[in-house]
């Protein structure tokens, strides 16, 4: 949406939009409610023991055992292309080519839209398919075709190609933290995803630094031949790739058996986001240690509705007040 916008709004005005979106995730955020249960949260003296709050200590469980090490080289070295990409992408466009930012706006809408739909629609059914690490390595090898026609085929049709691979690329990271989430524990959950969220950031960090140097040179007089190659930017992706997709391809036999098929856990909650927004606005919260009220049981499905624990507006299985068709109060 922001690049398809891009071609009429000014600067001012997409920063405007920026901080208007940013402001309303912050007040969802708030909103949303804690999803971990009162009983599965570690205690003050669980947390004093194990010092989370240092770094070097956080970060270790990258490195804690076989599978965690070669998901932390893959994710540096798929989010290195990524994050270079997205500085180098705009610009090789207009020294290849010489776009203008309309045209540029419009590859970067089809790489938007190829990755949305691939997410919401080619992701779910891919993963119960082949398995999570088969589809991490499936996005792994698209992106590589990407870059390659890039790299080697100088066509205005071969960018829009590329674009359309590109957007496979977007199952990469969720498939990462898949296999984390379900090989880490239950208490570790939140430093797993904490220490792979850093990673990642990191490496966006490091991209643009070192991809915004090599466009640069393969700009300038020093360049082998004479003349520009802006292309050449995107081999450094080419050899990125090769390294992550060779961890991916060994990746299978680390990963146990009941996580192979699995997906991103989902929440289910008995209390809306929109009710958790009014009560905020109005002065009124749930309280972690008030009782929501008693489980019930529909009669007609017989599945258990099951209390939510704590007021978090988590439920704990069974079906939801709204898969039974009745109304329980929070």
């Amino acid at each position: 949406i922001g690049s398809l916008m891009g071609k009429w709004l000014t600067i001012e005005r997409g920063m405007g939009l920026v901080n208007v979106s940013g402001f309303v995730s912050i007040l969802a955020a708030c909103c949303f409610g804690e999803t971990l249960p009162r009983s599965h949260r570690l205690s003050r003296e669980e947390t004093a023991l194990v010092q989370i709050w240092r770094p070097d200590i956080a970060l270790r469980i990258l490195i804690s055992n076989t599978l965690f090490r070669r998901l932390s080289v893959i994710v540096f070295f798929s989010t290195l292309p990524m994050a270079g990409s997205q500085q180098c992408f705009l610009m090789f466009l207009e020294a290849a080519f010489g776009f203008d930012r309309v045209k540029c706006s419009g590859f970067i809408v089809v790489l938007a839209v190829c990755g949305l739909v691939i997410q919401m629609l080619v992701l779910p059914t891919l993963i119960p398919a082949v398995g999570v690490s088969k589809t991490l390595l499936i996005g792994l090898v698209l992106q590589l075709v990407q870059n390659l026609l890039l790299t080697f085929v100088h066509t205005p049709t071969s960018v829009l190609v590329s674009c359309i691979f590109g957007g496979f690329g977007t199952m990469i990271f969720p498939c990462v933290a898949a296999l984390k989430s379900a090989a880490a524990g239950e208490q570790e959950q939140g430093r797993v995803q904490g220490a792979v969220s850093a990673l990642q950031s990191s490496t966006m960090g490091v991209g643009p630094v070192v991809y915004g140097a090599v466009f640069a040179w393969t700009l300038g007089d020093g360049v082998p031949g004479g003349h520009p190659r802006p292309s050449a930017t995107f081999m450094l992706s080419v050899v990125a790739l090769v390294i992550a997709i060779a961890f991916a391809s060994t990746i299978e036999k680390y990963v146990p058996e009941e996580c192979k098929h699995t997906r991103p856990p989902s929440v289910r909650r008995s209390v809306s986001l929109l009710r958790r927004l009014s009560r905020t606005l109005s002065g009124t919260s749930l309280q972690e240690g008030s009782s929501p009220g008693p489980a019930c049981t529909d009669s007609e499905c017989g599945s258990p509705v099951a209390a939510d624990l704590s007021g978090s507006g988590v439920t704990t299985g069974g079906a939801s007040a709204v898969d039974c068709g009745r109304a329980c109060s929070d």
